[in-house]
């Protein structure tokens, strides 16, 4: 069978086989399809080795075909223009436009609202995690806080700049600030002190990311994207991303060597160190806002190859396979999306119409079948099942009242020859058996890619 059809495979035949069904249920033999995919090894839920291996094929098929569950949070009449997600402690951070900041779990009932920070007066445009309950803001007001999350305290406030400031990005111990006066600075948290100042934009400075320990970039309303020397606030190159207007750098994600940076409704990338265009996507029908790229490390136990996932204006999320040429669209939002944060199981989107979505591509803890495939040969049957799910499902079809049925009487058959009562496992698959529809929340959409 293929990876996509591997998650579960049960054999069932005139007697069902012992030996078969140590085979299968033996965590050796899903430690060697683990090790085969290149399953990660890091296990947070305790999963035997077949619940890893079904739950991150799951994950990978989710993404390949945009499968997903959505929830959607709002509670405020005010729009959501940021956000960041912290994995270890799942919590999320977003940015309103009134200057508040709300803090929302999703360990708690999948995502409880635990607190809202007020200390901005004007709109929350960045939010970054730092270390453990530490988190920064970015604002319209142009300083830049540093709260205690855990007591809803802002800790220290930074005057940064005299404009307002669009970016932030946090490091180590220094925090880096874009911003209106065309400036960039790094500045020691502790002290709140600007150690650096990186000059040569002419233009408002709207995003920032790191490459390794020794690059920052830049993206910017003058059109272009500026590689600088931490160390010693050179430049050591500018990219010109377009001579079309207005051409704002609206946003820009750093991965193996490469920049993704939107620019109207484009998204091109670059390799960093030579300047060279790598790609050119395009999908969206009014500009972007916000770019995210992974392009991941032969070992992902996400969607393979390169990623992109983008909003726009448009009020829709891209979310980009480059490598087999496909965008997914995620609809549902009613106005513009303004920023997305992506992990390797979920998108997080922040809006204009004050809500915020979570899209959800990792397997549930309790999917259903779906589909069965009944192959007939020599002594024995081989059922392949594909596993989907849907929360809200409560029916049965008549296929599968049929299917149970039908492995029910065999049961019975295989019992009354052997003399035996065991079941050897088939109540487990009988009683698992039912019959639901997946939830599509995309379209899939093949697309030109230009390759330079």
């Amino acid at each position: 069978a293929s990876y996509t059809k591997e998650a579960v495979v049960s054999t069932q035949s005139t007697g069902v086989s012992k030996d078969w069904h140590e085979i299968c249920s033996s965590d050796v033999t899903w430690n060697i399809k683990c090790a085969q995919h290149n399953v990660p090894p890091n296990n947070p839920e305790g999963l035997g080795q077949q619940d890893l291996f079904k739950n991150n094929v799951l994950l990978k098929e989710n993404w390949r075909n945009g499968r997903c569950r959505v929830n959607c949070f709002s509670g405020s009449e005010h729009k959501m223009v940021s956000v960041a997600y912290d994995m270890k402690t799942g919590k999320i951070a977003t940015g309103m436009v009134n200057g508040e900041i709300r803090i929302w779990n999703l360990a708690k009932s999948g995502g409880a609202l635990i607190a809202t920070l007020i200390s901005h007066t004007k709109a929350v445009w960045g939010v970054e995690w730092f270390k453990g309950n530490c988190l920064m803001s970015c604002s319209s007001d142009g300083t830049i806080k540093i709260w205690n999350v855990k007591k809803g305290l802002c800790q220290k406030s930074i005057e940064a700049h005299e404009g307002k400031v669009w970016a932030i990005k946090c490091d180590s111990e220094v925090i880096f600030s874009g911003s209106d006066d065309k400036m960039i600075k790094c500045w020691d948290i502790k002290r709140c002190e600007v150690v650096q100042t990186y000059l040569g934009h002419n233009g408002s400075i709207f995003c920032l990311d790191l490459n390794g320990s020794d690059q920052l970039l830049s993206g910017s309303a003058d059109k272009t994207v500026r590689v600088w020397d931490r160390n010693t606030g050179d430049c050591m190159r500018s990219i010109w991303v377009t001579h079309t207007n207005p051409g704002w750098v609206m946003g820009l994600s750093v991965s193996q060597g490469h920049v993704a940076c939107c620019h109207n409704d484009k998204v091109t990338i670059y390799h960093i160190n030579t300047g060279v265009l790598v790609k050119t996507v395009q999908s969206h029908t009014d500009a972007i806002e916000s770019v995210e790229m992974d392009m991941g490390n032969g070992t992902s136990n996400t969607h393979t190859g390169t990623t992109l996932v983008t909003c726009s204006k448009d009020k829709s999320i891209h979310y980009w396979d480059l490598d087999r040429n496909v965008v997914h669209k995620l609809d549902g939002h009613k106005d513009t999306v303004h920023r997305v944060a992506h992990t390797s199981t979920r998108v997080i989107s922040v809006s204009a119409d004050c809500t915020m979505k979570i899209w959800k591509f990792a397997a549930p803890n309790n999917p259903s079948i779906r589909r069965k495939t009944l192959v007939s040969g020599g002594q024995g049957q081989l059922f392949l099942y594909e596993y989907h799910y849907d929360e809200n499902v409560q029916y049965e079809s008549e296929e599968t009242k049929l299917y149970k049925k039908h492995l029910a009487r065999r049961l019975r058959q295989r019992n009354k020859l052997t003399g035996s009562s065991s079941d050897l496992g088939s109540h487990d698959l009988l009683s698992s058996l039912s019959d639901c529809s997946m939830t599509t929340a995309s379209t899939i959409t093949t697309v030109e890619i230009v390759s330079h």
